[in-house]
């Protein structure tokens, strides 16, 4: 299957999800676009869209900021809203969003600092990972690679154990493996660890 023709294949699926809640949407090239009961324009971007096994997530854009993560979980779709209390309820975008096998990863900007959470779809198990200003952040087999802009560091997790430990790497040590970091800006080419 192409790349394209797995685009459209997500995007329809997701279509079928909203349209079991009753949103009439437009699927655009890249995106599914909506207004809500309030006239709100909605929109999912491809790019903010992941698929493991028959789990679909992604980041639903709300033009007046009440963005949404959606998932699908036995069915049905659940919705969490990623926003801090302190932050009148609004986000400013998504930066990441991927399937680490069960584990969702989002990293997203509020109105003053990046923030990277994970979602266990089958405990429903939510974590604040890291918090900062500049965050770049990738997935490569069971871990989550983080890097802080502001501090330069850079540290690994491993998703799957009950304890979230980090561990540091220095640059100089990043060699073999490419890993590209999803960042506010862009993709930034980063050099993997040799695990």
């Amino acid at each position: 299957m192409t790349e394209s023709n797995q685009i459209q294949e997500i995007l329809n699926q997701i279509e079928e999800e909203l349209f079991s809640l009753n949103i009439d949407v437009e699927i655009k090239s890249n995106t599914i676009e909506w207004k809500d009961n309030f006239g709100a324009e909605n929109y999912i971007d491809i790019n903010y869209c992941a698929k493991y096994l028959e789990n679909l997530a992604w980041w639903k854009f709300n033009d007046s900021g009440k963005d949404l993560v959606m998932f699908t979980k036995n069915n049905f779709i659940i919705s969490w809203d990623p926003t801090p209390l302190n932050n009148m309820g609004q986000s400013f975008g998504c930066i990441y969003l991927k399937f680490c096998r069960e584990i969702l990863v989002i990293a997203y900007q509020d109105k003053s600092t990046q923030r990277v959470f994970s979602i266990n779809t089958n405990n429903l198990d939510i974590r604040q990972l890291y918090c900062c200003n500049k965050i770049g952040v990738a997935i490569w087999r069971d871990s989550l690679f983080i890097k802080d802009y502001d501090r330069n560091e850079c540290f690994s997790v491993n998703l799957h154990m009950p304890l979230i430990e980090k561990t540091f790497h220095k640059e100089e040590s990043l060699k073999s493996n490419q890993i590209y970091l999803s960042t506010s800006n862009g993709i930034e080419r980063f050099q993997n660890l040799d695990l």
